[in-house]
């Protein structure tokens, strides 16, 4: 996955209050937003079993 994309696309989730409110929390200690907390996960287990 190269960064040279140059736009975003919006996508809706759901999720119980408790887990978006410990992602909050976790990106915030990683001096992230929410959006790109959720992001890098996902490409951080992408990088793993890929």
């Amino acid at each position: 996955m190269e960064d040279k994309e140059k736009s975003t696309v919006n996508l809706n989730i759901r999720m119980k209050p408790s887990v978006k409110e410990a992602g909050q929390k976790r990106a915030e200690e990683e001096g992230r937003s929410f959006s790109n907390y959720i992001e890098w996960l996902i490409l951080q287990d992408v990088k793993k079993n890929s």
